[in-house]
Formats: C-alpha cells, structure tokens, sequence
C-alpha cells in the first residue's frame, strides 16, 4: 500500500543505509513498517479514548444523577416524616431546605396554627392551604388575560402533573380554573367557593405565584399518630438557592482531568503520524494550481494515513466551497438584476400615469369639469411614487454596513400594550378584532423604539390588508431567559404555500402581477433587516394551527451587545 511521496521513502532509505540495515525490498519494508506503525497507533488510540468516553459517561451519569436529585424540600421533608407524625416538631430542623431566614408551620385540619419554627404563629383559611404547591406534586400556574364586554378579565389554570404507575410522566391535568376580573372577583371556577366571591390579595399571591411576603410556600399533608389531619406549611427564603456544590466541583475536576488526557492521547497521537509520515504537499499544490487558474480538476483522493485523509477532504470542501461560493455570487448578481427591474416595474407604472394626465392637462383635453379628478390621480399616485421612494431609500439604509439602530433601555410589555392602545381605534374601524397576551409586570428591555414599531406596523399593516372583515389579531409577549420573544399572528386567510419559503425577500408581494393595491413587497423585508439590527431573529412560523393561519415569531435578546 502507497502511502509516501518518492521523496519521503528516499530519506529513510538513506537513514537505513547509513546505519547498515540491509533489506532485499527496502521500499516495501519502510512501507509496511510505517503502515503497520500507524495502524498501531491508530488501534491504540481508539481503544484508549473509547475506555476514556466510556470512563467519562459512567462517572458524569453517575455525578449528574447526585445533582439533579429529587427536590430538597421533599427529601428532608420526608427524612422527618416520623417526627412529624410524632408531634416531635421541636426536633425538626429544615434550615438546609428552607434557608437561613426559612421557617415552618403546622396547622390543623382546619388552618388553626399548632406550631411554628418561626417568630409567631399564623390561622389559615381552608381556601389559602388549597392555593399553596403541594410538595410531593408536580403543580404549574398558566395566566392569561382576555377581554370580554369591555372588561379585562385573568384566566388562572392550575395544572397537575400526572404519572403511570413505573413513575413514567403521562401528561398535565387542568386542577383548578379560575377566571378573575380586576378587582379579583370570581367570575367563573370549576371548584366550590362556598358563597365566597371574591379572593384577596394573599390568596391571589398563593395562586399565582406560591409566594407570600417574601417566602416560597410549598404545603405537606400528613396524618399523625392520632389519626388526626394535619399540614406541614414551608416558607422557603426567596433567594434560598440549595446547590450541591461538592458533586459539582467532582463533576468539573473530573471532566476537566478527562479532557486533560483526551488531549494528551490526541496531541501523542499527532506527533507520532507527523514524525513518520510528511504530507502529501505535492497532490494538493498541483490541485491549488488548477484552482488558481480556474481550470477543472478532480477532488484530491489519498488513501492512507488518517492525517493526509483529513488535509485532502478538508482540501476538497475547500474548493467546494469557492465553488458554492462563485455559483453564490452570481445568484446575488441575478437577483441584483431582478431588483432593478422589480424596481423599474414600480416606479414606471405611477410615473406613466403622472406624465399621461399632465401632458393631457397642459394639452387642454380634458374637460373643466374632470380636471378635478385628473388633479386627485396625479396627487394620489405622486404620494404613491413618494411611498414607494421611501420605502426603497429605508431599505436601502438598513442594507449599508455603517447603519446602526439607537437603543435605550425601557419596558418593552409597556411600549407594545401603548403601541396596541393606539392601535385600538383603526382596529374597531376595520372590523378587526384583537386579542393580546402581554405580561403585566416590568420587562426591561434595550431596543430602538422608533424602528421596533415600524416592525409591528408592517406585519400587522399586512394582516390587514390580506385579510377581511372581522379577523382576530393575536399579539403574544414573553420572556426566555436573557431573550424575549414577540408573537403577532391573526386567523385570516395565511400564506400562500408557494410565498412561505420567500417571504422576508425584498419585492415578494401576494400577488404575482405586481398590482398596485400590494404595495413595493419590502415590508417584510425591512422587518427583518431591524430585527437583525436588534441582533434577533423573526420567522413565519410554518405548522399547522387550527386557530392562527399566519404566525410570525420575533426573538430579541434583552442586552443589545456591541459587536
């Protein structure tokens, strides 16, 4: 097998000559020598960094496993459980659970306070005990507000996770609904108030979010020795966060020693192919060649050691992509060739029009009693040729690599709930219904007010346009950690399936003519280009939704960083 250059296997001829090694075919020996040297090494290799990853898997599983352990509270919960049924609570100690300011409460079956590891003791109602998370169920709290006659109303489902009988999860059923108007009035629940009407403020906090004065509550129900009902109450500090620091300066030690020894092997591995074998220079400097002068060539084929494999493939998608690349430029050129004619296109058409009715008017050839109208055509396509000038100027801007958008730093559930009031007139005009989720507290957000609206005016300027009379629109705010993701969807008629794939491109419109009533097609186009600004994305979301036909998603991070 062939493995060196001519000039390669002459060196280590003469090395073995100089040391009298005497051999019948040198050639063949210095060739199987270092084949069966690589393959040695190879073999070795692989053997010792698949032990290493199966070492690595075991250890990881085995460390993650004691870090992602049940939840704290109800592990030590549990590990007093007989203390609690004894009525021993003056030898419970949960200050690792429930942090240093944490503390508990035991409570009848009727919310009167037995006993309290904290400075006083507190009654509850029957409804507050039923609002706080169980410990040992997995419980979510889903808000949403909706509006009906007139009157802003909260939507609050409390969902409780369900498993098989192996402990497998088999899905989230709906516990408790409840819908609530601004003054936290009961309008609807599927559960007995027992004549009360109204919640208050602590019970509202316990429902929604689990937390009272500055504590995390979490409930645990237990039967003591008696037979009597009892509830364990928890308050665990806000920012009590329970870490298991030791497993996890295991887990980084033992994956960075790992690490350490994978290079190691990979770094031993290298030295050894590069001190026996030389690349093959020549193959891929004449390749280089053809490439330079833009002549064909076939992709470079080696077949031996790994290294020279992996230089000769990396080669080859090399020049595939210089290849793509050209093939690249000239779609962009075609597509350049496209725009101006997409341009062209519109602008002629109000321009023909313009010129037609004034070389009629200074003509004299139309009637006084027409000239009026003549005069509101050519007003009416003159702010349509403005339109259309400024909407390829703004494209145009955001295209040059010097445009950067103006970012401050403000409350982006605010600026789109005032944005969407604005709004709110010219929706009830249209006929055009709306239906906002946006989240009530403060999110605080760096972006460019003035072009982040120009986004929400061109999507949401296109959904009414496209669509008739009495389509809903769906206007959807919430955070994903360090991003934000902005959802305006509406129920009309959709996207063409053929539109789907071009959307965002410049001079796309929905109607292949090119009519006048569609508009230049950039919309969309400078929508994305300001997202991108926003260092963002923003797509059309391609699924099937029974009740939302088009759905566009934009993602923002909160921190705008400088690139």
């Amino acid at each position: 097998m062939k493995i060196l250059s001519k000039k390669v296997k002459e060196r280590i001829l003469l090395l073995l000559k100089i040391k009298k090694i005497e051999y019948l075919d040198r050639k063949r020996v210095i060739s199987d020598s270092l084949y069966f040297l690589i393959m040695k090494n190879f073999f070795l290799f692989f053997v010792v960094v698949a032990c290493l990853i199966g070492v690595t898997y075991f250890v990881s599983s085995s460390i993650e496993g004691q870090i992602e352990n049940q939840n704290i509270v109800e592990y030590s919960v549990q590990k007093v459980e007989n203390k609690l049924k004894s009525g021993r609570y003056r030898d419970i100690n949960l200050s690792r659970a429930v942090g240093k300011n944490g503390y508990f409460e035991i409570l009848d079956e009727k919310g009167k306070c037995l006993y309290s590891s904290g400075d006083r003791q507190k009654n509850y109602t029957l409804d507050s005990i039923e609002y706080i998370p169980d410990i040992s169920v997995d419980t979510f709290v889903q808000l949403a507000y909706t509006v009906k006659d007139n009157k802003k109303l909260l939507v609050i489902s409390l969902y409780e996770a369900e498993y098989k009988d192996d402990g497998k999860y088999q899905g989230d059923k709906l516990k408790i609904i409840m819908v609530l108007d601004e003054k936290r009035n009961v309008v609807f629940s599927n559960r007995d108030q027992n004549g009360k009407n109204k919640l208050s403020e602590r019970e509202y906090k316990l429902l929604c979010t689990g937390y009272d004065k500055g504590a995390y509550l979490q409930k645990y129900k237990f039967i003591n020795q008696y037979g009597d009902t009892r509830y364990m109450i928890v308050h665990i500090s806000r920012g009590h966060r329970v870490k298991a620091r030791n497993m996890f300066y295991v887990y980084i030690v033992t994956v960075a020693i790992m690490g350490i020894i994978f290079i190691g092997l990979l770094l031993s591995f290298s030295f050894s192919m590069r001190k026996n074998v030389e690349k093959p220079i020549s193959l891929i400097s004449k390749a280089m060649r053809k490439v330079e002068k833009g002549e064909s060539y076939n992709p470079v084929e080696y077949y031996g050691a790994q290294e020279f494999v992996d230089m000769c493939e990396s080669f080859n998608s090399m020049a595939q992509k210089l290849k793509t690349s050209e093939q690249e430029r000239k779609r962009i050129e075609e597509q350049k060739q496209k725009m101006l004619a997409d341009i062209s296109h519109d602008l002629k058409t109000p321009i023909t029009v313009i010129a037609g009715y004034t070389k009629a008017l200074a003509d004299g050839m139309v009637p006084k009693d027409k000239q009026d109208k003549y005069l509101e055509a050519i007003n009416n396509k003159a702010e349509l040729l403005s339109g259309l000038i400024n909407s390829f100027y703004e494209y145009s801007k955001l295209e040059h690599p010097d445009y950067n958008i103006v970012v401050t730093e403000d409350d982006i559930c605010e600026y789109l709930r005032e944005y969407i009031a604005a709004k709110y007139n010219e929706f009830e005009i249209l006929g055009i219904d709306i239906q906002i989720d946006i989240p009530e507290i403060e999110v605080m957000a760096e972006f460019d007010t003035t072009s982040l609206k120009r986004v929400f005016e061109n999507i949401i300027t296109n959904a009414i346009k496209h669509n008739k009379k009495g389509t809903c629109l769906y206007v959807c705010l919430y955070e994903m950690g360090e991003n934000i993701k902005i959802i305006l969807a509406d129920n009309g008629n959709g996207v063409p399936e053929h539109l789907k794939d071009t959307i965002f491109n410049p001079f796309v419109v929905g109607d292949e003519s090119r009519n006048s009533k569609q508009g230049t097609g950039l919309g969309l186009s400078i929508a994305q280009k300001i997202v991108e600004q926003h260092q963002g994305t923003i797509k059309l979301v391609d699924e099937e939704n029974v009740e939302w036909k088009t759905v566009f998603e934009i993602v923002i991070p909160k921190k705008h960083k400088k690139l």
